[in-house]
């Protein structure tokens, strides 16, 4: 067996779930210069009522929002059995409501399967390890920690991307997999490791399959996460990674964690590209955290989660809850109070 390199540096270079106060240095990174076309209307009569007395409204960003069709959603977690993985496998399963919860708020129809990275055991190669999960299934988290509770007995040869094309393509597709890929769904693939893929499978052309499974309309993510901070977590080491290569090709909705620690985090900020991608914003500026900042939607006080900065947006991004179906304009706002 090859040396064991961390899977878990891979993908999702952000983790989430914070809100108010923004803990990002100020001063890093200017404001882009405003787009007119994103500014249908003036947020500072809404943000006047709101702020408190004697401060001044000033530094507002807009982003504009578009409209979107929900759409049901398919998850694969392709998950290593391997004889290292006990731990992350138990942090998968405990931390399943920090996933779903982004799912339930917004009512989302979802299917959520899992697969090995073992292609090894004919009982496995890309079978789901059990009948797929709903939002009817009973006891679901209960459900769900079983279901990724796949083991440490599996092949030490990781064969992530080969059991994932063994999944969602035929024969299993219509056999042992059948009815998990919905044609109206969008997916969401999602691997769980601490090793890279080791597997054959050519990067382009599969990337090129996924993104074709549920046609053109369709949104599909590309993530992965793990725990692990070793001296391999150097972001040199890992860019050559298969799986990394193999997510960026999904551009804005795929994933890079360096190391993250928290799965909690780490789950809510693929639940967020999966379940909210149309309703997150790339940060023109990192937010400030010596003032107070208001966030608006169509004018309106709203609830919203930052994510740290990755490779698609580099100043962070803010994502928007709930996220609204006919779109609309964000506005970001700070007053000249002190937090």
């Amino acid at each position: 067996m090859p040396a064991r390199l961390p899977f878990a540096v891979l993908l999702l270079t952000l983790a989430c779930g914070r809100t108010e106060p923004y803990d990002f240095p100020p001063g890093f990174g200017e404001p882009a210069p405003m787009d007119p076309a994103a500014q249908p209307m003036d947020p500072k009569p809404v943000l006047e009522q709101t702020k408190p007395m004697g401060c001044t409204i000033d530094d507002v960003e807009q982003h504009t929002l578009p409209p979107f069709t929900r759409r049901p959603i398919d998850v694969l977690f392709v998950i290593d059995d391997s004889c290292s993985m006990s731990d992350d496998q138990q942090q998968l399963g405990t931390n399943f409501e920090s996933f779903i919860s982004a799912f339930r708020a917004n009512q989302v129809d979802f299917q959520l399967g899992a697969v090995t990275t073992d292609m090894r055991a004919m009982t496995r190669s890309g079978r789901l390890v059990t009948p797929f999960l709903t939002r009817r299934t009973p006891e679901l988290p209960l459900a769900f920690r079983r279901m990724v509770s796949v083991g440490t007995r599996g092949s030490g040869t990781e064969q992530a991307l080969g059991a994932a094309r063994a999944a969602v393509t035929e024969p299993l597709r219509s056999t042992t997999n059948v009815n998990f890929l919905r044609p109206e769904a969008d997916f969401a693939l999602v691997f769980v490791g601490d090793e890279d893929d080791q597997s054959t499978v050519d990067i382009p052309a599969f990337a090129d399959q996924v993104k074709a499974l549920k046609g053109e309309n369709a949104v599909t993510v590309a993530a992965a996460l793990g725990l692990d901070t070793s001296f391999f977590c150097w972001p040199g080491v890992i860019g050559g990674w298969r799986i990394a290569q193999f997510t960026r090709r999904f551009g804005t909705q795929s994933l890079l964690a360096l190391c993250r620690e928290d799965y909690a985090d780490m789950l809510r900020a693929i639940a967020g590209r999966v379940v909210n991608g149309k309703c997150i914003v790339s940060l023109r500026r990192p937010l400030d955290s010596t003032r107070r900042v208001h966030i608006t939607l169509n004018g309106q006080p709203a609830t919203f989660v930052t994510h740290q900065p990755d490779e698609n947006h580099p100043n962070g991004s803010l994502e928007v809850e709930p996220c609204l179906a006919g779109g609309g304009v964000v506005a970001i706002a700070y007053d000249s109070c002190k937090p």
